[in-house]
């Protein structure tokens, strides 16, 4: 991996992280879940889902869990979800994207660079604030090591992450202000 894919992956996982932080500290948007979970906060339901989706992604790699019949799209679901649920704890922690680095700990378990530990199912502990950072670095280090096994990049979970936003015209602004998206002036350029 170069430094140009590091970047890459570095700004587009800061700018989704930026995304979720704005729907906390945002109005409640009534058609939206996540705003629902981050204006009304669950540390365990977030925990418990972590352990569900990190328990759904190691039966995909065993064979015993499918979604669509396609392993690799599979993949990038349940690494999405494993993601998605530790953000949701992050923000709702008030961590700042540099406290939990995801696409560091995605790009070193996508090349080995992790502890050996690491490539085993990690254990979710989310009681204090360094528990959550060590469960998001042991969480994303070993999604990024299942990327190999699926034939999948680092940046195609958040790349699923941000096509799920596209989708609601509510995020548009944030992904405009975040530079996840063009705008439409820029595109005629």
């Amino acid at each position: 991996m170069n430094k140009e894919y590091a970047q890459r992956c570095e700004n587009l996982f800061r700018g989704l992280y930026q995304v979720y932080e704005w729907i906390k500290n945002g109005e409640p948007l009534p058609d939206s879940n996540t705003s629902r979970l981050l204006h009304d906060p669950d540390k365990d339901l977030f925990t418990k889902k972590i352990e569900e989706e990190l328990g759904e992604l190691v039966d995909l790699s065993a064979g015993n869990h499918s979604h669509t019949g396609n392993p690799k799209r599979d993949f990038l679901m349940e690494g999405h979800q494993v993601w998605y649920w530790l953000t949701m704890l992050g923000v709702t922690e008030d961590l700042d994207y540099d406290n939990l680095r995801t696409h560091e700990h995605l790009l070193s378990g996508f090349r080995n660079d992790c502890d050996m530990l690491q490539r085993k199912r990690p254990e979710i502990v989310t009681g204090t604030i360094p528990e959550i950072i060590l469960t998001n670095k042991t969480c994303m280090e070993f999604v990024g090591y299942k990327c190999n096994q699926f034939d999948a990049y680092p940046h195609e979970i958040g790349v699923y992450d941000l096509e799920q936003m596209k989708r609601r015209p509510y995020l548009m602004e944030p992904l405009l202000e975040f530079g996840l998206i063009e705008s439409e002036q820029e595109n005629k350029e």
